[in-house]
């Protein structure tokens, strides 16, 4: 007889009660590393497809880069789709012009020749 799995029927309760969570949320409820509860829900989906759990959105990382994160949600629907990379990509590239903007123009203008070297090296 098949023992009943105790985390996976832990995280589809905490679900169920708190509503949809990240894997890191539901890592810091139920007390178990991140990683464990990741596995739990991996093997859950890979055995049971949508059944206990469901990819009901995304949430983005934040100060770091990697795709973004899964919200899970109580089971049996058909889940999300992921976020377009082009979208993310473009987000990325638009922050970095705009942390870096004078940087790139200070380029641009040496390399048009409207800047000489030497005045850049006064201004520093």
């Amino acid at each position: 007889m098949a023992e009943t799995p105790v985390t996976r029927t832990a995280l589809v309760q905490l679900i169920k009660d708190n509503g949809p969570m990240t894997v890191r949320e539901l890592a810091e409820m139920i007390q178990m590393h991140p990683i464990a509860v990741k596995s739990s829900i991996r093997e859950a989906r890979e055995k049971y497809g949508t059944k206990y759990f469901l990819i009901v959105g995304y949430a983005p990382y934040r100060g770091r880069g990697g795709p973004p994160a899964p919200i899970y949600g109580p089971g049996s629907e058909t889940d999300r789709d992921a976020v377009k990379p082009e979208s993310s990509r473009k987000e990325t590239r638009r922050r970095y012009h705009h942390k870096h903007k004078a940087l790139i123009n200070t380029k641009k203008r040496i390399k048009r020749g409207t800047m000489s070297l030497d005045a850049l090296v006064w201004r520093i």
